[in-house]
């Protein structure tokens, strides 16, 4: 195979070796000047030096210049570590196009600008979601106190959605880079990933001398859509699991694709029914079952669910029953706020036209393939309807959203085409551009201001209906690894001295948690989370919703267990039943005791396979409190 320089080529070889040059003297510069300028700053008195005003600004004015100068080392280690893991991405990235060039189609200048926005945005954008740190303390615990794969010691609790992030995050974490850096080289990965595939999905959907892209423009510069491409949570990789659904729809046979459908239910569980369908699709209407497909999904899940049922001896994870409830207006309510936000009733009246009008011209369409795409978008929206959304703005229907936006490929093209329109040169890039510019400019009704002008201090949303939006409170992150943040590197350094203190890891106390960064920080105390994400007593409890997966009448019930887990001579099976016994229970307990003891043999289970398949296929009745 004969590999031919293009000028593409020559400008992404320019682009790597300019971020080569940069990362070394970047590093160069710092080592043998950084320590010098770090002291002139700092002892340029309190008035005038930067580090001191600081100082005095946040309250911390008892930091000697040693610290500050260890704080610059670690923010750099930090930078210099991510800035050196995305140069090796963009490497391997631009090695495999250029050996794989002919199966690829290049992108259009307009796909770049789409491409360099929002790369720019994600970063701006830059924030973790409060509940990612429930994961990051299952994390933590496994890989740095070796408590096991678990929120608090002893307690076998699935407390996180997605197997596959879970087990994906912990990889990257066991690296030692903070999550900061993790989160910021992934937020970019996986845009240039999303980026790229939809740039393919146009060109298989057009002819490709017309170039819009309306799935780009419409996405890249979108305020939800790039908000979770950070947030910590597995939204991120569901977005690019989106476009590949519809990659496959039109050519099931590639490989790649067929292993990201596989891993999907693995993603979310309830991308099984998508799933499901899309191995149908193939069957029916390319009359080849894809075996492989469905038994790589089978070996994913199976493997998955054996792990779940030994471990936690369950099927299903703690949000799982948390959950599970039917509330079809909040859901309608969830879904109405996303699609009105982004103009998506606009934008389907505007393609149902066009659709029309090319079919008169006997324009080809893949309206089958189209279709496809809508229809296994459609069970996720009704999951999402049936359980209620959710508490934050689009993340529940990201999958959807986007595959739904996917079906639109290559339509403008062809009506641009069709009606010779391309005769005036600028008119395709012009309309990307105002189409990407319109969408910036809209943001959830929750905002008092557009999002590019959020920043932590002035971070403000209120609540609409039962639905509130990424940027409340002070969760947007800094455009730098901040020191004193607990997810940073200095959290691993205390665990580890932690427990050469204690030769035997023990909790001091057990607290309640309302906010899931406060019991990440709090590694040493046993939490009882009163909304019930990792305690599966409150996730079993019949409780109405005062949001989505937020019962706020949990929280008395969470004061009572951790009253029996302090009082309590012992912690496993029996304690309940032993509070009941000596009247130290309340009422609540005596009365749904049965239910309890099931439970209470799931978390303090001895990993007895025969003993936890039982176990596993037990369902409580739910407590009635």
């Amino acid at each position: 195979m004969e590999l031919k320089w293009t000028k593409i080529d020559a400008i992404m070889l320019t682009c790597l070796i300019t971020m080569l040059f940069c990362l070394i003297a970047g590093w160069s510069a710092y080592n043998l000047y950084g320590h010098q300028f770090i002291q002139t700053l700092y002892e340029g008195g309190a008035e005038n030096g930067l580090l001191k005003r600081f100082d005095l600004m946040k309250g911390r004015n008892d930091y000697p210049l040693e610290s500050f100068i260890a704080k610059a080392d670690w923010i750099f280690s930090e930078i210099i570590s991510l800035a050196s893991a995305l140069f090796i991405f963009f490497l391997a990235f631009s090695l495999y196009l250029f050996i794989q060039k002919d199966k690829y189609y290049m992108p259009k200048p307009i796909e770049w600008f789409y491409f360099l926005v929002g790369l720019f945005l994600i970063q701006w954008y830059f924030w973790f979601m409060d509940d990612i740190y429930v994961l990051f303390r299952y994390i933590d615990n496994f890989l740095f106190l070796d408590l096991g794969f678990v929120y608090n010691q002893g307690e076998y609790v699935e407390g996180y959605s997605s197997p596959f992030w879970a087990v994906f995050i912990t990889l990257l974490r066991a690296t030692k880079l903070s999550y900061w850096a993790i989160f910021r080289l992934l937020s970019v990965v996986f845009f240039v990933l999303f980026w790229f595939m939809l740039v393919q999905l146009n060109r298989k959907l057009s002819s490709g001398k017309t170039v819009v892209n309306f799935p780009l423009a419409y996405l890249a510069l979108n305020y939800a859509v790039l908000t979770y491409f950070s947030s910590g949570m597995e939204s991120t990789i569901v977005q690019i699991i989106a476009v590949a659904y519809a990659l496959y729809i039109l050519n099931p046979s590639s490989i790649m694709l067929q292993i990201l459908l596989a891993l999907s239910p693995f993603i979310r569980h309830e991308l099984i029914i998508p799933f499901a369908l899309c191995s149908l699709w193939t069957w029916l209407y390319y009359k080849e079952f894809p075996f492989r497909m469905v038994f790589m999904s089978i070996a994913f899940v199976g493997s998955w669910v054996l792990f779940t049922i030994y471990y936690y001896a369950d099927i299903f994870p703690n949000t799982f029953y948390l959950k599970d409830m039917v509330d079809i207006n909040g859901g309608l309510a969830y879904v109405h706020e996303t699609l009105h936000t982004y103009q998506f009733y606009t934008v389907a009246a505007i393609f149902l036209s066009l659709i029309v009008l090319l079919r008169r011209k006997h324009v080809h369409l893949e309206l089958a393939q189209r279709m496809m795409m809508i229809v296994a978008s459609l069970p996720i929206i009704l999951y999402v309807i049936k359980i209620g959304g959710d508490w934050a703005h689009y993340r529940y229907v990201a999958f959807p959203f986007i595959l739904t936006v996917c079906a639109f490929s290559g339509i403008m093209e062809k009506f641009i085409e069709t009606y010779n329109l391309n005769k005036y040169k600028l008119i395709s890039p012009l309309v990307g551009i105002a189409i990407s510019v319109a969408v910036f400019f809209l943001y959830p009704p929750q905002l008092d201001r557009h999002p590019v002008f959020i920043t932590p201090e002035n971070a403000k949303a209120t609540r609409i209906g039962r639905i509130y939006d990424a940027a409340q409170g002070n969760i947007r992150q800094e455009l730098y690894p901040n020191y004193l943040d607990w997810g940073s590197m200095v959290n691993i350094k205390m665990m580890q001295e932690y427990k050469q203190l204690h030769n035997e890891f023990k909790y001091e106390d057990t607290i309640e948690a309302f906010g899931c960064k406060f019991a990440y920080i709090a590694f040493n105390k046993k939490i009882i989370h009163r909304l019930g994400l990792t305690d599966a007593i409150l996730a079993h409890t019949d409780m109405k919703s005062d949001l989505p997966a937020h019962k706020f009448g949990l929280r008395p019930l969470g004061d009572d267990l951790i009253a029996i887990h302090k009082s309590s001579a012992f912690i496993g099976t029996g304690m309940y039943r032993k509070a009941v016994e000596d009247g130290s229970a309340p009422e609540w307990i005596k009365k749904n005791l049965a239910s309890i003891e099931i439970i209470e043999r799931k978390i303090y289970n001895n990993h007895d396979l025969v003993e936890n398949l039982k176990l596993a296929f037990t369902f409580p009745p739910k407590i009635k409190p």
